[in-house]
């Protein structure tokens, strides 16, 4: 019987626009479970970005991808499922 345990990575993407109010709760949430995260900054007019990339020097692991325009969901989405780049990919899908 084989009981080798194989490790898979996993990433969170965390798309977000405009979410200055709430981006760091859920991204330290986020950081609780999964170490790999990816915030995929749609073009925020807010200072999501700012927070986000403040995140990112506190928290080992996540990254930041900031986009010039919105572009929409999807586009970040796949966005940051394409520079994930590990076995599994969750979306944090909040409000």
């Amino acid at each position: 019987m084989n009981t080798s345990v194989t490790h898979t990575s996993i990433a969170c993407i965390i798309p977000t626009y405009n979410n200055a109010a709430t981006i760091a709760a859920v991204v330290g949430e986020a950081h609780r479970f999964i170490q790999d995260i990816f915030i995929v900054d749609d073009g925020s007019i807010d200072q999501t970005g700012t927070i986000a990339r403040g995140c990112a020097r506190a928290l080992c692991g996540v990254r930041v991808l900031a986009l010039a325009h919105n572009n929409g969901k999807g586009f970040a989405l796949k966005l940051g499922f394409e520079k994930g780049g590990c076995g599994r990919v969750y979306e944090c899908h909040y409000h």
